[in-house]
């Protein structure tokens, strides 16, 4: 027998996630709360409120699509982490000498040691329900190995270059990872801390001014980013829900008819 061509493939097991169902509503909205996503839309203001219980939908929206991104992009990442890997060493041979040379590979066992684990982690709906804890406790030691060699090398070009390591994944902490904007201040704050408090504890000299500039500046400047990104997320999610409330109202006309 042919296979018929309009027959779909078999769902990915490790793209099922638990929160696939609760992304959009079992049930038709109050036309009430149609009435105030509507004037929420309109109107334009520094941020977008949600109404409950519309921010239960759009945290399991985001969930689902953090999930998703992860499982399937993952392979890009550990792309990018082999690319910082080798091209340490050829960039900075002259550098990664005596005391400062243990300090690379264990930094980016440590770091490969944190990215496989919270993907595997993430394989697991248990972990899926629960994935802005995970990734505050792995971003916040992701970022604070960085940050410590931002701030205990003694070499400026080595220093400079973990600097902007450290913006980078700042920047894939608030931008990238759907956490909150309060969630993601957290694990960088985390990380900061840590990585201070482990310089100040070896009495290593550090100058605070530059340490300022590149680590709180761009948490500064990542979070003012996140904030009009997920104001536009919001607004987005609210007219997509109405969007489906008046299409179930032309259905149910439709059928009146």
């Amino acid at each position: 027998k042919q296979k018929n061509m309009t027959d779909q493939p078999p769902p990915i097991p490790a793209l099922t996630t638990p929160v696939s169902s609760s992304a959009t509503p079992r049930s038709p909205l109050p036309d009430g709360l149609m009435e105030r996503l509507r004037s929420i839309v309109s109107v334009h203001r520094l941020w977008c409120p949600l109404p409950a219980p519309t921010d239960e939908l759009f945290a399991a929206h985001r969930q689902e699509v953090f999930v998703r991104m992860v499982l399937v992009g993952w392979p890009l990442l550990v792309m990018l982490l082999a690319m910082i890997t080798l091209s340490g060493p050829l960039l900075f041979a002259e550098e990664l000498v005596g005391n400062r040379e243990p300090y690379w590979w264990p930094s980016v066992i440590a770091e490969s040691v944190i990215v496989g684990l919270t993907v595997v982690l993430l394989y697991f709906p248990f972990f899926q329900k629960r994935y802005q804890a995970v990734i505050i406790i792995s971003g916040a030691l992701a970022l604070a190995i960085p940050l410590l060699g931002s701030l205990a090398m003694d070499s400026p070009r080595l220093m400079r270059a973990m600097s902007y390591v450290t913006m980078l994944i700042i920047t894939i902490i608030v931008l990238v990872l759907k956490l909150s904007l309060f969630n993601a201040a957290v694990a960088c704050v985390i990380a900061i801390l840590v990585a201070t408090g482990i310089t100040i504890g070896l009495g290593v000299p550090v100058d605070w001014a530059l340490f300022s500039w590149h680590a709180v500046g761009s948490l500064i400047v990542n979070l003012f980013i996140g904030a009009v990104q997920e104001r536009q997320e919001r607004i987005s999610f609210l007219q997509s829900l109405l969007l489906e409330h008046e299409s179930a109202e032309r259905e149910r006309l439709n059928e009146e008819l």
